[in-house]
């Protein structure tokens, strides 16, 4: 009785349906992957797997516990996958990506209590490998604050993988505008920058900033005479990852009105980093030129982090980096398995193409072989977790992060409904997922006719976009009817808590 009310009053907060009920819906998960992997026609399906995710999320964390490692609370062996420790320069972070857009956003607190022991370690590591101020972590952690860098650098001395946990922390902030929380993880923020500022060095051929030595995690590039190298000085994927920190420290000091010589001290280094390149084929750099992929098929692309799960590569903003973002995914191999899946998935929906990262989730629900090793390709198992081939947590809950991002994004620019749904989801709804500003969200659509609407949590003003493509737009506050302009392509509300906005619309 206690499981189940802490359990559905999480759960229940999101609700989703995408397509009518078509009679799978009480099959064998083993014969609804079978028969999807054949004909695709059980979009319920994506809304049941994006439904487990959060079961898996809020099942495996919770405030006053540890953050869910590898393979989550539940393991069948005493020797546990990478001996029970978190992979922190990427892993680790993909299992919050669904948590703030899925109404769960109280799970950050037991990654923020972690992050926060880390720091004493981390100080020392910072200090003793770098000679350098405030705390770093390199690319594995575990319950007993481990943060120096392993023997082998390529899978163990990931440079920003500080940055990469102080990322999810202001995230929070971002959906919820909660300064009290703020105050609480701004010198994890403050600090860990400190220390990337202190390891900045100057590109003697471009006069910028960059980390060295500096890492794109998995790849390789290929040196003059041929052979791989994996270490270089300011891979794409790192310069992403200072200049996102950075700014979200800025922010975060300038609205607790706090260290205005540090504000100063980072803004400058800001301003020096090196950008995100475009290559010659149009895609965007991973490596700092020269240096080539050695395999530019590999499913990974670590220099798209500014495009997901950071929001610096923006449709409306950069759309030149967006269009090289979109070369990069279309170059990268679909039939591989693995934690690339989710990335893929990501990427396109923050393109807006719905129907490609549609094509991964299909691929994603095919049923892994039952009494076979599973394949290299991964899948799913009868039991809707993630093959990767062995089950991996982040797989779960990274495509269930994607799954929201086809029905709703949000940032600086604004909120954007239904920004990558795909042809299969002619029909559907949603209830309670969360937008960055402070707001709740809902939708419902069929054939030319669209609802959305935002229920404010917090005091704010926020920018609904309209789709360009769009007529008849009705806009309701609080149920009343309200006229109000379009300025670039979306209509702006200042609302207080509960208030909420309704806007619909048809399609062509």
């Amino acid at each position: 009785s206690e499981h189940v009310d802490a359990y559905r009053e999480r759960f229940g907060r999101v609700a989703i349906r995408l397509g009518l009920p078509n009679g799978r819906e009480d099959w064998p998960i083993t014969k609804r992957l079978e028969a999807f992997s054949r004909d695709r026609r059980d979009p319920s399906l994506v809304a049941l797997y994006y439904q487990f995710g959060r079961y898996l999320l809020l099942s495996s964390t919770r405030p006053g516990s540890m953050p869910p490692a590898r393979q989550g609370l539940w393991c069948a062996t005493t020797h546990t996958p990478d001996n029970g420790a978190y992979e922190v320069d990427g892993p680790l972070e993909m299992c919050f990506w669904p948590a703030e857009t899925g109404n769960l956003g109280e799970l950050i607190h037991p990654l923020a209590d972690w992050t926060q022991r880390l720091v004493p370690s981390g100080r020392n590591t910072a200090a003793a490998y770098y000679g350098a101020r405030g705390w770093t972590v390199h690319s594995w952690g575990n319950a007993w604050s481990y943060t120096a860098p392993g023997r082998d650098p390529l899978h163990s001395a990931a440079p920003t993988a500080a940055a990469r946990l102080c990322a999810p922390l202001y995230e929070h902030f971002r959906f919820t505008r909660d300064t009290a929380y703020l105050r609480t993880v701004y010198p994890l923020l403050r600090d860990a920058a400190l220390c990337l500022a202190d390891r900045l060095v100057e590109d003697p051929r471009s006069r910028r900033l960059v980390l060295a030595p500096s890492l794109s995690p998995g790849n390789a590039y290929t040196l003059p005479d041929g052979r791989r190298a994996h270490v270089c000085a300011g891979a794409t994927v790192d310069n992403a990852l200072v200049r996102e920190l950075f700014t979200h420290t800025i922010r975060a000091a300038d609205i607790l009105g706090a260290d205005f010589d540090l504000r100063t001290f980072f803004a400058a280094c800001l301003a020096r980093l090196m950008p995100t390149a475009i290559t010659a084929d149009g895609q965007v750099a991973e490596w700092p030129d020269p240096a080539r992929p050695a395999d530019p098929h590999t499913p990974f692309a670590p220099q798209l982090y500014g495009l997901y799960p950071a929001t610096e590569i923006s449709r409306a903003r950069t759309p030149d980096l967006a269009d090289a973002a979109r070369r990069t995914l279309e170059a990268r191999s679909e039939e591989s398995g693995g934690l690339s899946v989710a990335e893929q998935v990501n990427g396109w929906a923050r393109l807006g193409e719905g129907d490609r990262a549609y094509r991964l989730l299909c691929q994603l629900l095919r049923p892994v072989a039952s009494g076979r090793a599973p394949s290299a390709s991964g899948g799913t198992q009868p039991n809707l977790c993630f093959a990767a081939p062995t089950f991996r947590l982040a797989g779960n809950l990274g495509v269930t992060a994607g799954i929201a991002e086809m029905l709703v994004q949000s940032d600086d620019d604004g909120i954007e409904f239904l920004p990558a749904r795909p042809a299969a989801w002619a029909d559907g709804e949603f209830s309670g997922l969360c937008v960055r500003g402070g707001g709740e969200v809902w939708a419902r659509w069929k054939g030319r006719e669209v609802t959305a609407g935002l229920r404010a949590t917090r005091a704010g003003t926020f920018r609904i976009k309209l789709p360009a493509d769009g007529t008849d737009f009705r806009v309701r506050l609080s149920g009343r009817p309200v006229s109000c302009p379009v300025i670039g392509g979306a209509i702006v509300f200042t609302l207080n808590p509960d208030d909420k906005l309704e806007v619909s619309w048809r399609r062509p």
